[in-house]
């Protein structure tokens, strides 16, 4: 900032606050970088698009930087660049009508909720697909055939799947086969419109405008050069800002807008996420999966507490956890064991959004679903799933403390449990319980209790911690 030395201190301010905002861009993009007209225009296109910055303050900006390149020219420590004119020139041709219009992070942000809620309406699987599917037009989505969904992603497919129907040529329910394309727009446009207004989301212009404004907001967000989204999206109204930028003036490649594409879709893809249903009263968890039965189903656990089913392509897997206890009661002289639920009537399952829908279908009138307060599922945390698993000791495949083979036991190892009913107590490992030669997951140990007698018990290698001995 020797430059800006011996010029007023509110000049010098903003010519500070012009090369912090610069440098900062530049130093997320790595090494090597130079002073280019695609580097301006990327960086201008950022400030408007993602940081809400108006184009008379970005404007100022750059005459500031341009003012301390002018500097160092006549001073002779740079040559002489016309990248400052040319990037100017292209801030004056913006439309003018469009300043301060945008997708802004609140919008997207609700977006992101539409698209990763529930529901199943003609409109809201429009912006699914059309957000899973960044390269592909609004009226390119509208025209969807069963043909077509092979070639979607995954969890494209399960829209797709779920939307379609035997009877109908096209996925999407929009009257295509009646209607004269320009009618199509018309419907698409209304649909969508009314869908985001509805749900308090920014529109901008057709519905194509609109969604290729959030495709961009998506990936210039997630980190991709201005570029390369304008080589995807073009320069819709909600990101007019792309106008800035020219589409492999620095050298993007295909590759780029792969990157781009990747990006949008990451920004809305759907996790399985953890629920939770409650039974209805007298309803048996046996009940709930035998209404499944129909569908593909896997065990992953001594009984049918940990089990996974597949409901199709439109759904997905479910994963079920319903924890249960094995109590032991003696009878005369002989011990009989059962199996006792942790929580009788609540059971837990992981899924994508678009199973909960077709699951409740087939056992919505024995079990509900816990919703939040805005009516959608409620959504139960990994952390806080992990926390649970831990305490009651029954873990669900994908559950694990430690990497299989990591922690490696040995007969007298000292050892503290950190779930289930033996929880805070120490014992010394006895062996391991499962066959010989296999990996060990369950380890017998020796536990002294309060009252000093000795506990032999099969102890989950995921709760057991080694402890010093010393």
């Amino acid at each position: 900032m020797a430059e800006a030395k011996g010029r007023p201190a509110q000049t010098a301010a903003a010519y500070e606050r012009a090369v912090v905002a610069l440098g900062g861009y530049v130093a997320g993009l790595g090494d090597g970088i130079g002073l280019t007209a695609g580097l301006l225009a990327d960086w201008c296109a950022f400030m408007m698009i993602v940081g809400g910055i108006a184009r008379k303050t970005v404007y100022t900006y750059i005459n500031n930087i341009s003012a301390l390149f002018g500097a160092l020219v006549k001073g002779g420590a740079v040559a002489d660049s016309s990248v400052f004119a040319d990037i100017k020139a292209r801030l004056r041709g913006l439309d003018a009508r469009l300043d301060g219009r945008g997708v802004t992070a609140a919008d997207f942000s609700r977006l992101q909720g539409l698209v990763m809620g529930g529901g199943d309406d003609a409109g809201r699987d429009f912006v699914v697909l059309a957000m899973l599917n960044p390269g592909l037009s609004a009226e390119r989505i509208a025209l969807l055939t069963k043909d077509d969904i092979p070639a979607l992603s995954a969890d494209s497919q399960e829209i797709a799947c779920r939307a379609s129907c035997s009877s109908r040529k096209y996925v999407l329910p929009l009257g295509q086969g009646s209607k004269t394309p320009r009618q199509l727009r018309q419907a698409v446009d209304e649909m969508v419109t009314s869908l985001l207004g509805r749900h308090n989301i920014a529109v901008f212009g057709s519905a194509d405008s609109t969604l290729r404004s959030y495709r961009a907001f998506a990936a210039i967000s997630a980190g991709v050069s201005p570029a390369a989204v304008a080589a995807l999206t073009g320069a819709p109204v909600g990101a007019h800002a792309l106008a800035l930028c020219s589409p492999g003036e620095d050298g993007a490649a295909a590759e780029d807008v792969a990157a781009a594409q990747a990006a949008v879709i990451g920004q809305f893809a759907v996790e399985p996420r953890w629920h939770a249903m409650r039974l209805r009263p007298g309803v048996k968890f046996a009940e709930v999966t035998a209404r499944l039965d129909g569908a593909s189903a896997s065990g992953t656990g001594a009984d049918d507490s940990r089990m996974e089913f597949s409901l199709g392509a439109e759904a997905g897997v479910i994963q079920f956890y319903y924890p249960c206890a094995e109590i032991a009661r003696r009878t005369g002289k002989k011990l009989v064991y059962r199996s006792q639920p942790v929580i009788a009537d609540i059971a837990f399952f992981r899924c994508r959004p678009s199973a909960i829908a077709p699951l409740f279908a087939r056992v919505g009138d024995i079990a509900w679903c816990y919703r939040a307060a805005d009516g959608s599922p409620a959504t139960i945390s990994t952390s806080a799933m992990h926390a649970f698993q831990t305490a009651v000791g029954i873990f669900t495949p994908d559950t694990s403390l430690y990497p299989l083979g990591a922690m490696e036991l040995h007969p007298d190892d000292v050892v503290e449990v950190v779930g289930d009913l033996f929880a805070g107590y120490r014992g010394r490992v006895e062996g391991a319980a499962g066959e010989e030669g296999s990996p060990a997951t369950v380890y017998r140990l020796i536990i002294t209790g309060d009252n000093g007698l000795e506990w032999r018990v099969p102890v989950d290698r995921r709760l057991l911690i080694p402890r010093p001995t010393a």
